[in-house]
């Protein structure tokens, strides 16, 4: 990880240890996306620490450690399955660090009307200060909106997965119940042609001992 990469995880490792639980499955998912070795498992193991230590334990040494790969990104991706709302905060405070986060106009606005409402005529912040305050506090704001815009979209994708899903279960469901009622019905008129023929088989020997009769009498 580089500076910027690292400085988001430090500052997001709460949020993360209290996320994340330090258990057979997580370590079995890490060593998926090759995250994590035997000898950290074990390391942390040994310890008698409570979870949030282990995470914290854990996310110091993945950003020590020297891999073939973009860590950050792939524990991202990691993130993206069970908490993805967690994956887009840290890539939105990424892109805070690198500075590439666009602030809207209007939050600047709002953040300076705030800032100017609760301390335009106070002395004990200096201009300076109210800028660095107006500055923090419509960064902040636009990172939240961009948090929840992210994880609203992703909400969406996974209704609209779900609703597909749902759409082709009921279509082959639907196709199931044709091919039933055509066995059914087919099942039927065999019975029916079945009992037809038995009938005028009957009906056939009747007429054959009845002439025998006459023809005896």
């Amino acid at each position: 990880m580089d500076v910027q990469e690292k400085k988001v995880i430090r500052w997001k490792r709460d949020l993360l240890s209290a996320n994340l639980t330090w258990d057979e499955a997580t370590i079995r998912k890490l060593k998926s996306y090759d995250l994590i070795w035997d000898a950290l498992v074990n390391e942390i193991e040994e310890t008698e620490m409570k979870n949030c230590e282990k995470i914290w334990k854990y996310l110091e040494h993945l950003m020590r450690a020297k891999l073939d790969k973009n860590v950050f990104n792939v524990l991202c991706e990691f993130l993206d399955e069970e908490n993805p709302w967690i994956s887009s905060e840290l890539r939105v405070e990424l892109s805070l660090e690198r500075g590439q986060l666009k602030i809207d106009d209007y939050i600047k606005n709002e953040a300076s009307t705030l800032v100017h409402r609760l301390f335009g005529t106070t002395k004990r912040l200096s201009e300076g200060e109210k800028r660095q305050l107006e500055q923090l506090l419509a960064v902040r704001t636009q990172c939240t909106k961009n948090i929840w815009i992210k994880n609203v979209e992703q909400t969406k994708q996974a209704l609209t997965e779900q609703i597909a899903l749902a759409k082709h279960k009921d279509a082959v469901l639907k196709g199931l119940i044709r091919k039933i009622h055509a066995f059914i019905n087919q099942s039927r008129s065999i019975s029916m042609a079945s009992s037809r023929g038995s009938i005028d088989t009957e009906d056939g020997n009747s007429d054959e001992s009845t002439t025998r009769y006459a023809v005896f009498m």
